[in-house]
């Protein structure tokens, strides 16, 4: 790895090495070859073939048409095909071939009509992308470039070399903050590359050298919004920036570029991605030309033999990872080794939900690890503590990587948790009943219930609201309400009993049948068999007042 890191620096000097200082030629090698080329600085696909060769990957296998009107009097015609060959390497070839609408009118030496010139030009360029990993993709490419006025034709073949290296800085993402809040993980990227000519053109003894084009650029993503600033160098030197949104299956760019000596370039362009198929549609104008339209179609598909099966393990890859949820991020990290001899990553990380048992580790929409859960340290948030084993590492974990756990677990533990929530509701429902049961008995013997029933209503209606841990709470209030209510208005009653009896036996009335009711009464109450003990005083007093009053009429 340390090898591929040091790869780095040589790109840099082969996109930044001089070119010739000399004069220049073949200015056609400065028209961007497809749509989304003419707008933005980042070409994903087989058009970086003839800009930045590190971004010439593709998915699968990809096929790639374009149509311009360059400046009204131009036509190009361009086409490329893109292969992935294995998860790290992508092959793409260019072609485009410019000529004129109408035939451009030839004067001699003198400024005498000479009749009329044909004018053509084309360029064939081979890219090879190399990803070593996945922040960081190389290219290399070769370009063949020619041209035809009148049949005096010229030809060169031009290197081409770049980089884009991905980080996390964060910094086009400052800028934006101080205009409005942004979030989500910062996503930014550098990219360069440069194509310049080794050798030099002879144009009737004056030899030129062809077009150097070159350009650095910092694009970052900020949600749905991507931005980019850079610097790119021609003829003249400029300033460019763009700017991209998107949302669903549509795109849409904007961007300029400013240039010494020339009026500002301003472009706009929206693409429509229905999978397998890409519209790209753009709009160019600059004032000391006019204005250009740009068309491409872009379509992907699989073909057989080893490039199908290449995708297909891609797709599968993708798909694995787009079945798991993000958690959070790993926050530290330590290496260790077990007893056995094998080397062990420990690490921390935040997690917006809570989960247990298995997880991976994923950088760039790809698994990297895997491990489990050892133990949870925080549950405000929510802080855990797990066990990577060395040899289900694929790549190196470091901080700040995504952890993330199965959809089908956090399925399952969400269907537990509704499971036990359900439970729980039910259970609860059970005691707000008995209370409910017993109230409706206090109302029976006219007892003042106001005060519990309220509470009864808003127990009920937490229950209902699913504020499960709030109503348990309530419940032990309201069942204390209820309990006071019973014993206040028993003891009430078995006082009572006690009088009557007093008064009974006064007049000589055998009294044991009801003192022995009073007696069960009590004893229900104690084990606060409320409805038991209410029977057994209700019967007493009743039998007590049907005496008396039988007495009473005697």
């Amino acid at each position: 790895m340390k090898k591929l890191n040091a790869l780095i620096p040589f790109f840099c000097f082969a996109v930044f090495a001089s070119a010739d200082p000399g004069k220049s030629c073949f200015d056609f090698l400065d028209v961007p070859s497809s749509a989304r080329s003419a707008v933005g600085p980042l070409v994903e696909g087989p058009a970086g073939a003839f800009a930045n060769p590190a971004l010439v990957g593709v998915e699968k296998t990809a096929m790639e048409f374009s149509y311009a009107k360059w400046y009204g009097n131009l036509n190009l015609t361009s086409a490329g095909f893109g292969q992935r060959v294995s998860d790290k390497f992508s092959l793409a070839v260019y072609a485009a071939v410019m000529n004129l609408s109408d035939p451009l009118k030839a004067y001699d030496n003198e400024g005498i009509p000479a009749g009329e010139a044909e004018y053509s030009n084309y360029r064939y360029a081979a890219a090879l992308r190399f990803q070593p990993m996945a922040s960081l993709k190389l290219g290399l490419a070769v370009i063949t470039a020619g041209e035809d006025l009148d049949g005096d034709a010229q030809s060169a073949v031009l290197p081409s070399a770049g980089f884009e290296m991905k980080f996390r800085g964060g910094i086009l993402r400052r800028a934006v903050s101080l205009f409005t809040n942004v979030s989500g993980e910062p996503d930014t990227s550098l990219s360069a590359w440069r194509t310049a000519s080794l050798g030099k053109i002879d144009y009737n003894g004056d030899k030129f050298s062809p077009l150097s084009v070159s350009e650095v650029s910092v694009s970052e993503n900020i949600g749905h919004l991507t931005l980019s600033i850079g610097a790119r160098s021609s003829e003249t030197s400029g300033f460019r920036a763009g700017m991209k949104y998107g949302f669903e299956n549509i795109i849409m760019e904007g961007g300029i570029l400013s240039e010494a000596e020339s009026d500002i370039l301003i472009s706009a362009g929206v693409s429509f991605e229905f999978e397998p198929v890409t519209v790209d549609l753009s709009y160019l104008t600059r004032g000391d030309a006019g204005s250009s339209l740009y068309s491409t179609l872009k379509y992907e598909f699989d073909i057989p033999g080893f490039a199908g099966k290449i995708s297909e393990r891609i797709a599968r890859k993708k798909k694995e990872a787009k079945s798991y949820v993000t958690a959070g991020n790993i926050s530290e990290l330590a290496s260790s080794v077990s007893k056995t001899g094998e080397k062990e990553i420990w690490i921390n990380f935040n997690s917006e939900i809570s989960f247990s048992g298995n997880f991976v580790v994923s950088r760039d929409s790809k698994i990297i690890a895997r491990g489990a859960i050892t133990d949870c340290l925080s549950e405000n948030p929510f802080v855990y503590e797990a066990l990577i084993m060395g040899r289900d590492v694929i790549k190196d974990v470091r901080t700040g990587d995504v952890v993330a756990v199965s959809a089908q677990q956090i399925k399952k533990k969400q269907e537990q948790k509704i499971t036990s929530s359900r439970k729980e509701s039910d259970s609860l429902e059970k005691r707000i009943d008995g209370q409910r049961r017993l109230l409706k008995t206090a109302d029976l013997m006219r007892w003042d219930s106001s005060s519990p029933r309220a509470i009864l209503e808003r127990v009920s209606a937490l229950r209902i609201e699913g504020k499960l841990k709030e109503c348990e709470e309530k419940i032990p209030v309201l069942e204390n309400s209820v309990k006071k209510l019973f014993e206040d208005n028993i003891k009430a009653m078995i006082a009572e009993a006690g009088d009557l009896a007093s008064d009974a036996r006064k007049v000589g009335v055998n009294v044991s049948y009801p003192e022995s009711l009073t007696l069960k009464a009590e004893a229900a109450l104690k084990k606060k068999n409320y409805n038991e003990s209410l029977g057994y005083i209700s019967e007493s007093l009743k039998w007590l007042n049907n005496i008396l009053d039988d007495i009473e009429n005697e």
